[in-house]
């Protein structure tokens, strides 16, 4: 055997006892978890090494060797702020580190690995909602025009209906950050204008953002005073709206976003939505994660304790 190779099956060694030993991890978890990571191989591979690993003979190459080992040291970096050291043969902490992260563990679907979900009929129904943000470990983006509806799930709605998991995500220290077209620039005044032409319901629609504005406000200052560990804010962006965004812990493996595009003379909350996760479209999530950046890149907060 190598010494690439020796080393790599250390590797796969003794992180999958580290993480049995801290985390109680199956093998199936470890494969499912570093699928998330990018690193794909079967339960079975990892059977394979273990046992050649003990002295059960069966022909492993140095690439997959590789991939295993890879994706188990990623998950020990992620969950528990370790490396693997050379030298000492062992994973050690990292110093400083502060970002853990718990990989999300999905089964593996070749069926669902190029095609996004999507939601035909429009606006998903706050249960449906409320399932796709609760497991959100560090931040969870709403972008929308108005946020009318989303302001009137703190008001209208009863509290253990949609706020009670906003507060449950601020409570762990997730930050729950708003995003609405700032009633006050000419890139609203231009937008509603033209929808008002074939959607006449619309003339009052500055003013209805403003009162969504009001409201939201309300609920800042509410969460500023019980001092969650995560923040809430709202801001204001100034571009013409092309499409929502409903975006949970956007810049990790786990990313995950629902996507509405607004369809000229059709409400909103009628237009279709598409479900799509970092790791199943990478490509397209990657383009849809550019545009909201660029959305929200000169964006001006809302702060009520300059009012």
């Amino acid at each position: 055997m190598t010494k690439k190779e020796i080393l790599r099956y250390d590797m796969i060694a003794k992180g999958v006892a580290l993480l049995k030993q801290q985390q109680e991890y199956t093998q199936i978890t470890l494969v499912r978890k570093a699928a998330v990571l990018g690193h794909v191989f079967a339960t079975a591979s990892l059977t394979n090494i273990l046992n050649k690993e003990k002295g059960r003979e069966k022909p492993i190459g140095l690439s997959l060797l590789k991939t295993v080992s890879d994706g188990i040291a990623g998950i020990i970096r992620s969950e528990l702020g370790m490396e693997y050291n050379e030298k000492q043969q062992a994973y050690v902490s990292l110093p400083h580190f502060q970002e853990i992260y718990i990989v999300p563990e999905k089964p593996i679907d070749a069926a669902k690995s190029r095609i996004p979900v999507l939601h035909p009929d429009g606006r998903l129904p706050i249960p449906e909602k409320t399932a796709f943000i609760e497991g959100a470990q560090k931040e969870v983006i709403e972008f929308g025009v108005r946020l009318r509806t989303f302001s009137e799930y703190f008001t209208s709605s009863s509290e253990k209906e949609y706020k009670a998991y906003i507060i449950k995500l601020l409570e762990k220290g997730v930050n729950v950050t708003c995003y609405l077209l700032d009633p006050e620039s000419q890139q609203a005044r231009m937008y509603f204008e033209d929808r008002i032409k074939v959607m006449p319901h619309e003339k009052d629609a500055i003013e209805e953002t403003r009162k969504a504005v009001e409201r939201l406000k309300t609920v800042i200052r509410e969460f500023e005073e019980r001092n969650y560990r995560g923040k809430f804010e709202v801001w204001k962006y100034q571009h013409i709206p092309y499409n929502l965004f409903l975006a949970v812990d956007p810049d990790t493996p786990g990313g995950k976003m629902l996507i509405s595009h607004y369809i000229y003379g059709i409400r909103r909350a009628e237009a279709p939505v598409m479900e799509i996760e970092k790791e199943y479209q990478p490509e397209l999530y990657k383009k849809y994660r550019e545009s909201l950046l660029l959305y929200i890149k000169d964006a001006i907060r809302i702060d009520v304790a300059r009012e």
